[in-house]
C-alpha cells in the first residue's frame, strides 16, 4: 500500500514538472513573438525621405522602382510619360505605354460622350418652374469633417516631392537634348555653307599659272581675293621683353606689371624659316569674297579690316581659301613678332615710342614720353598708316591679330629655339599687335595676350601666311 502511494506521488510530481516546463517555454515564445511584432509594427518601412525636392535620391534605393510605385496607379498620362522619359528602356516601359494608351482611350471616350450628350431643354409646360429653380439660391453644403491621417499626408508629400524632382530632371535632360540638337543643326548648316562656298570658289587656273613661274621671294597675290603677300626672309631675333623694357614697365605700371606683362619675359633667341606674310590685315572685301557675309561692326568700306571673327572662323576661312595649289594659315606667334619687329630691337618697329600719326590706337594713352594724340574710336582702312621696314602695314594697332599658338604664360621659359609653334594645348589662343581701342603699351612688338578661341570682338582681326603647294 505504501509502495502504491509512493508511485502515485511520483507520477503527480512528474506531471507538475512537465506542465511547468512547457508552460515556461510557451510563455517565452509568446514574449518573443510580441517583441518582434512590436518592432516590425513600429518600424518605418517607407523609402528614405528627401530633405528637399531638388536633392538627388538616397544611394542604395532602386530609383526606377520607386518612381514606378509613385506613378503606376496615376490617372494622369503625363505622370507615366515622365517615367518613360526618365527610363526609356525601363523594366516597366511596356506596362507604362499600355497604361498611357488606355488613359488616352478613356479620355477620348469621355470627350465623345460629352459631344454626343444633348443640351438640356426644359419642357414647355414647366418653363416657369425651371426659371424659378434657376433663380433660387443654392443651399450651401455643410462641410464634412474628414479625419486626416498624418502619416498618409507625410507620405503624399514625400511622393509629390520625389515626383517634382524627377520632373525637374526631365526638364534638364530635355534642355540638354534641345541644346545638342541645336548645335548639330548649326554644325550641319555651317558644313553646308562651307560646301556652298567651296562651290563658289572653284580651283582657280591663275594659281597654277602663277606658280609655274613662281620663285621664292617674289611677291604673291591670291587670285580669288587679291590678297597680297610679302616675302619675309628667315633669321634669328630676340623674342620677348628686354630687361630695359621690363624696368620701364615696372616704373610705369607698378603692381599691374605682374598681371599684364610678366608673360613677355624673359627675352630669348628664336629662329624662324622664311615665309610669306599678308601685307595687310584681312579686309572685309576679301572676307566677303570667301565667306559671303560680313561679321564686322565697323562697315562702309571694303578696305576696312574684318573684325568680330573668332579663331575658329579664321580657320574656316583659311580652309576654304586653300586648295591643292596654295595653302594659307595663321602665323605662329614667333613668325608674327619676327615680322612685326622687322629687324628692330626697339619697343616698336618705329622706335621706342609711337604717335597717333603712325598707328591707330587710343592716343590719350601714349608711351615713352610721346605726346597725346587722336583717338579715332574705330578701325581705319588698311594701308592708311606707314608700313614697317619690311613693307607690312598695321602690325601695331588697328585690330589685334589671331595667331595659331595656344597661350601659356610661362612658355618663354620652356619654348624651343627653332620655329616654335607654342604649347600643344591650352585654354586660349595668342593674339598680338594691339588695336584702335588699346593704349600704346599694348601695341608693343613684344606684347602678347590670350583670348578664348570662340570669342570675337570689334578689336579682333587677323592676317594670313601663304604656303606654296608647288
Amino acid at each position: 500500500m505504501d509502495y502504491l502511494q509512493t508511485q502515485d506521488v511520483n507520477v503527480s510530481m512528474n506531471s507538475l514538472k512537465y506542465f511547468f516546463k512547457h508552460f515556461f517555454i510557451l510563455f517565452a515564445l509568446i514574449l518573443t513573438g510580441t517583441f518582434l511584432f512590436q518592432s516590425i509594427a513600429c518600424q518605418d518601412w517607407y523609402p528614405a525621405r528627401m530633405a528637399y525636392a531638388s536633392e538627388p535620391p538616397v544611394s542604395g534605393i532602386d530609383e526606377e522602382e520607386q518612381l514606378w510605385d509613385i506613378v503606376k496607379d496615376s490617372t494622369i498620362s503625363a505622370d507615366l510619360s515622365a517615367y518613360l522619359d526618365a527610363y526609356p528602356n525601363g523594366r516597366f516601359r511596356a506596362v507604362a505605354r499600355s497604361r498611357i494608351m488606355q488613359l488616352e482611350r478613356m479620355e477620348q471616350e469621355k470627350l465623345r460622350q460629352r459631344e454626343q450628350q444633348p443640351a438640356y431643354e426644359p419642357e414647355q409646360n414647366s418653363t416657369d418652374e425651371f426659371q424659378a429653380q434657376q433663380t433660387m439660391p443654392e443651399k450651401a453644403a455643410e462641410p464634412v469633417m474628414v479625419p486626416v491621417d498624418q502619416e498618409d499626408l507625410a507620405k503624399k508629400r514625400e511622393r509629390d516631392a520625389w515626383l517634382r524632382y524627377q520632373q525637374q530632371q526631365l526638364r534638364e535632360k530635355r534642355a540638354e537634348a534641345e541644346k545638342a540638337r541645336e548645335e548639330a543643326r548649326i554644325k550641319s548648316q555651317n558644313k553646308k555653307q562651307k560646301l556652298d562656298v567651296r562651290a563658289k570658289i572653284p580651283y582657280h587656273p591663275e594659281s597654277t599659272k602663277q606658280l609655274e613661274n613662281f620663285q621664292p621671294g617674289a611677291p604673291w597675290t591670291e587670285p580669288v581675293t587679291g590678297m597680297e603677300f610679302v616675302w619675309i626672309k628667315g633669321g634669328c631675333f630676340m623674342m620677348g621683353q628686354s630687361s630695359k623694357e621690363k624696368k620701364e614697365l615696372l616704373r610705369k605700371r607698378g603692381s599691374d606689371y605682374q598681371q599684364y606683362y610678366q608673360d613677355e619675359f624673359p627675352a630669348r633667341e628664336v629662329c624662324v624659316d622664311g615665309f610669306y606674310m599678308g601685307k595687310y590685315e584681312v579686309t572685309q572685301g576679301e572676307w566677303s569674297r570667301v565667306m559671303d557675309f560680313r561679321p564686322a561692326r565697323f562697315t562702309g568700306s571694303n578696305r576696312l579690316p574684318v573684325e568680330m571673327v573668332s579663331w575658329f572662323r579664321t580657320e574656316e576661312f583659311t580652309a576654304i581659301l586653300s586648295n591643292s595649289v596654295a595653302q594659307y594659315r595663321l602665323p605662329t606667334e614667333a613668325e608674327w613678332e619676327y615680322a612685326a619687329r622687322a629687324g628692330s630691337d626697339t619697343l616698336f618697329s618705329f622706335g621706342d615710342t609711337i604717335t597717333a600719326d603712325q598707328v591707330n590706337y587710343d592716343g590719350n594713352y601714349p608711351y615713352g614720353g610721346a605726346s597725346k594724340g587722336k583717338f579715332r574710336q574705330q578701325t581705319s582702312e588698311v594701308g592708311t598708316f606707314p608700313a614697317n621696314a619690311w613693307g607690312l602695314y598695321d602690325m601695331h594697332g588697328n585690330v589685334m591679330e589671331w595667331t595659331s599658338d595656344w597661350y601659356e604664360a610661362s612658355y618663354y621659359t620652356i619654348g624651343t629655339r627653332d620655329n616654335p609653334t607654342g604649347p600643344s594645348f591650352g585654354r586660349g589662343r595668342v593674339v598680338r599687335g594691339g588695336s584702335w581701342y588699346a593704349e600704346a603699351a599694348r601695341c608693343r612688338s613684344a606684347n602678347r595676350r590670350s583670348n578664348d578661341p570662340q570669342g570675337s570682338g570689334e578689336t579682333l582681326g587677323f592676317r594670313l601666311v601663304f604656303v606654296s603647294g608647288k
